[in-house]
């Protein structure tokens, strides 16, 4: 399941973001307007063979994905 959530600035998404992190097996990421990943589980990270979630900061879905699944994505968002 994917949920959607826009936030008024980063501070507020910040927060809202460290109540999720004690859930277990979660996959959460946080993205800027440019779609660039700012936060994300260290489980989302692992996902695409990062050790730490701070590594996928300021990568984008073309980073991780073949273009066909980033484009896909990147629709997603929309």
């Amino acid at each position: 399941m994917t949920i959607k959530i826009t936030f008024p600035n980063l501070e507020v998404a910040s927060s809202a973001f460290q109540l999720l992190m004690p859930i277990e097996n979660l996959h959460a990421w946080l993205k800027d307007l440019n779609g660039q990943f700012v936060f994300t589980s260290d489980l989302f990270a692992q996902r695409f063979g990062f050790d730490a979630a701070s590594k996928l900061v300021g990568l984008s879905d073309h980073d991780l994905a073949p273009p066909y699944l980033a484009n896909r994505y990147i629709e997603d968002d929309q």
